[in-house]
């Protein structure tokens, strides 16, 4: 078809490059706004609630610009009022923007420390309490953990990305325990969450989004007090993400 229609290909190629430039430039746009929006407004929002609906708007433009629709199910299953530990699989970029839209809940977020050198997002996330962690410090992991449990104890959630980095789409890779042991420290729920379709639209290594619809599984949260071994709560969490996930894609 290229062929028959060299003028035709060339065109779509055009469209699309010039889309991923205008993608490119307004996230950056909003990364700036949004990110000191929450900077100044964090001087007095000591609850977080308002900085919360900065991040929340900041990754519903992001998915509005890029034409990803989420669709979220179980939502209903979660109190906004209480804390917990909430866990997913990680696919893409698109992830943090489509938990910030789902979640009915302010929440803080482990996350790599990379991140918070990125001017304004990771100056940001630096202001309002999001935890950084050193993969490749232990004793700074732990203190990242135990930062982790002072956010819980005081009311908030908190997001883990329990596979530690993104995976390819269709696959999820073994939990590590830092997340379990912030949810056993802190005494609150673990919350399986499975994302779906967000690596097709935005894989790893590549800038270039295309639009589609990410699904979004909520799971019955899970108490910790009732698993007598740590590897029992880590294996029922990752079989929940699993089947989760694994129920949306034999429906599609």
């Amino acid at each position: 078809m290229d062929r028959a229609y060299p003028d035709r290909a060339l065109y779509y190629n055009g469209v699309a490059s010039v889309r991923y430039i205008v993608q490119c430039i307004l996230t950056a746009l909003y990364t700036v706004f949004f990110g000191g929006s929450a900077l100044v407004i964090s001087l007095v929002d000591r609850r977080g609630r308002w900085v919360h609906g900065c991040a929340r708007n900041w990754g519903a433009s992001i998915l509005t610009t890029c034409r990803a629709r989420v669709e979220a199910e179980g939502v209903e299953k979660l109190d906004p009022s209480r804390s917990y530990v909430v866990m997913s699989n990680h696919h893409s970029l698109f992830d943090i923007p489509t938990m910030l839209t789902t979640m009915p809940f302010p929440f803080r977020m482990m996350a790599k420390a990379s991140l918070f050198k990125i001017p304004f997002m990771g100056w940001y996330m630096s202001r309002v309490g999001y935890i950084p962690v050193e993969r490749e410090d232990p004793r700074q992991a732990r203190r990242s953990l135990e930062e982790a449990g002072r956010r819980v104890a005081s009311g908030l959630s908190v997001l883990v990305f329990p596979e530690g980095t993104r995976s390819p789409e269709g696959k999820v890779r073994r939990f590590k325990r830092g997340g379990f042991n912030l949810a056993r420290a802190a005494g609150v729920p673990v919350v399986p969450v499975a994302i779906i379709n967000s690596g097709r639209l935005l894989p790893r290594g590549s800038w270039h989004a295309d639009p589609g619809v990410i699904r979004v599984r909520i799971g019955d949260p899970l108490d910790p007090a009732e698993y007598s071994e740590p590897m029992a709560l880590e294996n029922a969490v990752r079989e929940a993400v699993v089947a989760l996930k694994t129920g949306v894609e034999e429906k599609s």
